[in-house]
């Protein structure tokens, strides 16, 4: 007897922008209390008609940047129960776009406590209805494996209630070697009741080598760590040489964004002894 097998994998990517089928110009959501909705476009990007679905999911995030899955919300404080969204399922053709709306329960969000509250928003393929009008074809050895990988990315979305705050500093860093190209270690700490995201500069005098963009410290994560990769000059394109930093100090630039507030600077200087 021929048989056919379709094996489904699902594969969440945590970095934001896009996969290999998705879209999303964002990288995050904050709603409050002035701020009753959001409004998030997703876009196919594959060459195929797919259908998505839309759910909620709760996520630790980790000191290197991962994230592991939250068992309870003694961990951290979820936004899933002060938000809804809508649709909840949706198909899309090649390059056409579908916009989400989120939501906030009023209600629910008028009796919360002050503080900050993250869930993710998670929007995964179900179904690449394409594949439902390919004809299936036997092999040889009467057995054939499909694979059809099925897409998924989350985004973190923020509620915020109540007066907060937070600085964020560099404290530490040392240059290694990592895949034998030089890099630096550095360590950031956040402190106080909200998240924290800003852009990284490496400096050796007055030349750029290296950089991060779009650091996130959510909390309750206190402390951040970077392994950033160090280049000759701003042109970033050539690896610099170990040999070439000896007794060098290299100046680090931490800089926070805050869309309601002037952003941040915190400065910190390496003097490379290795």
């Amino acid at each position: 007897m021929r048989k056919l097998f379709f094996i489904f994998l699902f594969w969440t990517a945590f970095t934001q922008y896009s996969n290999a089928n998705i879209l999303l110009p964002d990288t995050y959501l904050k709603l409050n209390q002035n701020i009753k909705s959001k409004a998030i476009e997703v876009t196919n990007t594959s060459k195929k008609h797919k259908r998505y679905r839309t759910s909620f999911i709760n996520y630790l995030q980790l000191s290197d940047g991962s994230y592991k899955k939250a068992k309870n919300d003694q961990e951290i404080k979820f936004a899933k129960p002060f938000l809804h969204m809508s649709p909840r399922s949706f198909s899309l053709k090649p390059r056409e776009t579908q916009t989400i709306r989120l939501f906030k329960k009023n209600a629910a969000f008028q009796i919360a406590e002050t503080g900050e509250y993250r869930s993710h928003l998670l929007i995964s393929e179900v179904e690449n209805l394409d594949a439902k009008k390919n004809k299936v074809q036997s092999s040889s050895e009467g057995m054939r494996i499909n694979i059809s990988a099925l897409m998924g990315m989350s985004i973190p979305v923020i509620l915020q209630k109540g007066k907060l705050s937070h600085t964020t500093s560099i404290v530490s860093s040392k240059v290694i070697l990592k895949d034998k190209t030089p890099h630096l270690k550095v360590t950031l700490l956040r402190k106080g009741s909200s998240s924290s995201r800003g852009d990284l500069d490496i400096f050796l005098g007055d030349q750029k080598i290296g950089i991060a963009r779009n650091i996130n410290i959510f909390a309750p994560l206190k402390k951040r760590i970077l392994t950033i990769r160090l280049y000759q000059d701003s042109r970033l394109k050539t690896t610099v040489k170990m040999s070439s930093l000896k007794n060098k100090t290299l100046t680090i630039y931490y800089n926070e964004q805050q869309k309601d507030k002037k952003n941040t600077t915190s400065k910190f200087s390496h003097k490379v002894d290795y």
